[in-house]
């Protein structure tokens, strides 16, 4: 019996001392807890820095910073439980605030891409209309060239119309001085006509004198006659033609 009663003395004994331990280490523990809440806390914050929470969400990351300084005053202070409290809202405040500024950053990235699509769909475009704009400018110079082409033949061809015009009023003026001419050259004849005095009119008579001389033939003497029949040709006497000219003139 008096060994049961130690035993059940040293029980009682230790079972006090192991509940008189249990507040100290519930303290320290909580204290660890309020310093991992304060760093996990701190790290977040740091991380929503990194990614420009400051700038895409800074109402959350301030709210963080806030929970986060009120932390370390309550856990200076010894409120361990408003200090864990305090920090896993700044906890909480953080991951809101990188989940924002990843959403905004999201966001962002999206609207970047959709107006580089639209700036790329409108270069594409503007590519395509500058194409057929300087299709158009090709096809107009080349309308302009051959209107040129066309233009310069025209000169051509007039000015040559122009060379044979030119040489048909030459020619045409050449005929006129001549015609001219001849028409001077006759109005100097008339003239000289004109005032020419009258050549005297020669008349030429011709007055032909003719002598007949008729041949005489000396008596024969008288002979035996002997009768003969003989035929001669009858002669005529030679005949003398002189010829006269009178030539008269007439004023």
């Amino acid at each position: 019996m008096t060994y049961l009663k130690s035993i059940r003395r040293s029980v009682s004994v230790s079972a006090l001392i192991a509940l008189s331990m249990v507040p100290a280490a519930a303290y320290a523990g909580k204290h660890t807890m309020a310093v991992e809440a304060i760093a996990a806390a701190k790290g977040k914050i740091d991380a929503g820095d990194k990614v420009s929470a400051g700038r895409q969400a800074p109402e959350l990351q301030a709210q963080a910073r806030a929970s986060l300084s009120s932390a370390q005053d309550l856990l200076a202070k010894g409120h361990k439980d408003e200090a864990i409290s305090a920090a896993r809202h700044a906890g909480e405040f953080a991951d809101q605030a990188i989940v924002s500024a990843e959403n905004s950053r999201t966001t962002a990235e999206r609207e970047r891409r959709h107006d580089a699509q639209d700036t790329a769909a409108v270069a594409i475009q503007s590519a395509s209309d500058a194409n057929v704009r300087a299709s158009l400018a090709q096809q107009a110079t080349a309308d302009a060239n051959a209107s040129a082409n066309d233009a310069n033949k025209r000169a051509v061809m007039a000015q040559q119309a122009t060379a044979d015009a030119t040489m048909s009023a030459t020619e045409a003026n050449r005929r006129l001085m001549v015609a001219q001419q001849a028409t001077t050259d006759a109005n100097a004849r008339t003239d000289a006509l004109r005032n020419t005095p009258p050549t005297p009119t020669t008349t030429t008579t011709t007055v032909a004198m003719v002598h007949d001389e008729t041949a005489h033939t000396s008596a024969a003497p008288a002979r035996r006659t002997i009768h003969r029949t003989v035929r001669h040709r009858a002669h005529s006497g030679r005949i003398s033609k002189n010829t006269t000219t009178i030539t008269t003139t007439h004023s």
